[in-house]
């Protein structure tokens, strides 16, 4: 029922947004794209969808939604079978040579019928798709040209940008003037525009991975793991690297006594990526 694509590295997807005008999912995301559509529906784990199971399902449900209501294709229809009968009993009267004007009369009259409905039925669609194309056209061009055009950077987790875009707008909030067109417009946006808090929990997972940090054992490299770092041993130090992207890079030692410096990494990491 579909082909499956696993990217397999963050540097593919970022080589691929690119390629894809940014229509690619990442980050462990699933997306479901139609083949001659621009329509794709993502698939991530949140709230509601908290294990691999529930998304599975939701995506089983809503492929079969979708090709139970998909047309037919013009070739399985029940008025190409006919406009094929008529053509077959005209072709047969042809071959044998046959002179009865009323069977070829009749045989002709059915094929031009059958084309006929053809016709009606494909101006109908073609009717239907038009409307639906003017709908999608001015969908996708409020979204595409909305108040943020999407730049090069790609969210590292999931709602990312967003977010850092409504902390901006935070920030600038309390820097504005009281009762000024600036200020009204800023928490309109806020008040429709609500952060994921993802960041929040990333700062905590990291305090709490580093809180008592002494080396880097099997428990400590999983939790580092789960939220996107790649260990690796760099000699000396460990290096970590966040969601594949070098500019993330932090150095850990492998062993402390000291239970502040894994404190002052905890902060360089949260200050520097959350």
């Amino acid at each position: 029922m579909a082909h499956v694509v696993v990217e397999p590295s963050r540097a593919f997807s970022v080589n691929l947004k690119s390629l894809s005008a940014s229509r690619n999912v990442y980050g462990g995301n699933v997306g479901v794209y139609w083949p001659e559509s621009d329509a794709r529906k993502s698939y991530f784990l949140d709230a509601r969808h908290n294990t691999g199971d529930i998304i599975q399902t939701d995506i089983a449900n809503d492929i079969r939604v979708a090709i139970s209501n998909r047309r037919q294709k013009t070739n399985c229809n029940w008025l190409h079978l006919k406009e094929v009968i008529s053509r077959c009993r005209y072709d047969k009267l042809k071959a044998t040579g046959s002179t009865a004007l009323d069977a070829f009369v009749d045989a002709f009259d059915s094929d031009q019928k059958a084309k006929e409905e053809r016709i009606n039925e494909a101006e109908q669609e073609i009717g239907r798709l038009t409307a639906e194309l003017r709908k999608y056209g001015a969908g996708s061009q409020s979204s595409s040209n909305g108040l943020v055009a999407t730049g090069e950077e790609q969210d590292l987790y999931q709602g990312e940008i967003r977010d850092i875009v409504i902390h901006a707008l935070q920030d600038s909030l309390r820097n504005s003037r009281d009762d000024s067109r600036r200020l009204h417009v800023i928490q309109d946006l806020l008040q429709y525009n609500k952060a994921s808090g993802t960041a929040a929990v990333f700062e905590e997972e990291v305090k709490s991975i580093f809180k008592s940090y002494t080396d880097m054992d099997a428990k400590t490299r999983t939790a580092l793991a789960k939220l996107g770092f790649d260990v690796t041993d760099d000699g000396k130090h460990y290096k970590a690297i966040f969601q594949g992207d070098g500019r993330y890079m932090f150095s850990i030692s492998k062993t402390s006594s000291d239970h502040r410096a894994g404190k002052n990494l905890a902060s360089d990491i949260n200050n520097k990526l959350f």
